[in-house]
């Protein structure tokens, strides 16, 4: 027996929510919730207003009501804005809701975006400034500390009341590495530090710290910042140099207001010594008994220089430093590795060797290096021969060869 099945659609309805703003302030702003159905329902329902949650907004009323075969609802529900004092991103807020009753078919609501913008201005922010930004040794550069818009100080009455500060202490110069960043303790030369000092307009009254009066935007104490020296060459040194400021308080003790860190500027401190230059005419004959290279050089053409910040000196004696490995090694030394003293003529009947085995706890070599393995007849040999003087290591001059049986 055949069974008639009818299939009827169910009619939808999509009720769209609207504001009356889609954006609006945080200082004061409001927007009116209203929605609108297509096609008009043939009976009355109502939807509840939902708006997603966070702490920017608040609601009033509830719910919006459709009479029967209405288009526009009806019902009063606003959404205000909570202002604040703090700087934040624009605020979107989702309104959407749901049909009452829910066991009405084919109703459906597409929600609405609200944006709350935010009303504070950025706050004040320190700038610096250097001139010259690179500078020799024991030199000095000039910072310049300004803000980007002035504070006002609510209990100043005659114009003389600090906003804001920059203690000596909060000016700092970081010694950087290769990288940009930060030193390591062990790497940094205390030597080289960066002295901040601080002076009133006149160039000579000592200041304990940049003083910005009420809507002041410009300083009128003057920081210097200035190289230590040495007698050592270490290379060119970089420091990021930065500066925090204090806000003033009111009479009550909250702050007056919020001023951003200013942005690191960079000086760059150069290096004022020299070093020696290489020795010169280095060469290698096999020894006199097996196993054995000597090694013969000629002095460096100078010595390097030092330098106190305002003269140079230059250096009239050094001495020198060996090492020599397998040419043919897939280890190479480091910089510092293999380094004996030595004098011309040097008989040479040892060399480095270095193994580097993996270590399987760390997934990384383990180097060891041996400065006293015996040379051997018939196998090439690098010899380096270096100046040292007591501005640091010099120059390196390299030969190669091969002992053999006298």
């Amino acid at each position: 027996m055949a069974v008639n099945v009818t299939v009827t659609d169910v009619q939808q309805y999509e009720v769209t929510i609207v504001l009356s703003d889609d954006e609006i302030s945080e200082n004061g702003g409001s927007t009116d919730v209203t929605a609108t159905v297509d096609p008009a329902s043939p009976t009355a329902f109502a939807v509840e207003v939902d708006v997603s949650t966070t702490n920017d907004y608040t609601v009033t009323g509830s719910t919006l009501f459709f009479a029967a075969g209405a288009t526009e609802s009806t019902g009063s529900v606003s959404i205000e804005a909570i202002n604040n004092n703090v700087i934040n991103d624009d605020v979107e807020v989702e309104v959407g809701g749901s049909v009452v009753p829910s066991a009405l078919e084919g109703y459906s609501v597409e929600a609405a975006t609200l944006t709350i913008t935010d009303d504070e201005e950025p706050n004040p922010q320190v700038t610096l400034s250097l001139r010259p930004i690179r500078i020799d040794e024991g030199g000095t550069a000039t910072l310049t500390v300004t803000l980007d818009k002035a504070l006002d100080h609510p209990d100043d009455t005659d114009g003389t009341t600090a906003a804001v500060t920059v203690p000596t202490a909060s000016i700092t110069a970081v010694q950087l590495d290769a990288a940009g960043e930060p030193a390591d303790a062990a790497d940094v030369i205390s030597a080289r530090a960066i002295t901040v000092g601080i002076t009133e307009a006149d160039g000579t009254t000592a200041a304990s710290e940049v003083t910005f009066l009420t809507g002041q935007k410009t300083a009128t104490q003057i920081v210097t910042l200035t190289a230590g020296n040495d007698d050592i060459w270490e290379g060119d040194l970089k420091f990021a140099v930065n500066a925090t400021a204090t806000v003033a308080t009111e009479a009550g003790g909250d702050p007056i207001g919020t001023v951003s860190d200013a942005d690191a500027v960079t000086l760059t401190v150069l290096e004022n010594e020299t070093l020696p230059s290489a020795p010169r005419s280095l060469t290698l004959t096999a020894g006199v008994v097996t196993g054995q290279l000597t090694a013969e050089w000629v002095s460096p053409s100078s010595w390097g220089s030092t330098h106190d910040g305002t003269d140079e000196t230059a250096l009239t004696t050094g001495t020198y430093q060996w090492r020599a490995y397998d040419a043919t090694a897939d280890n190479a030394l480091e910089d510092d590795e293999g380094w004996a003293t030595a004098t011309s003529p040097q008989n040479i009947t040892t060399f480095s060797q270095v193994t580097a085995v993996d270590d399987p706890d760390t997934d990384a070599d383990e180097r060891t290096v041996d400065t006293a393995v015996a040379l051997v007849n018939g196998t090439e040999y690098t010899v380096e021969v270096r100046t040292v003087s007591s501005a640091g290591n010099g120059a390196v001059t390299t030969a190669t060869g091969t002992p053999s049986a006298p």
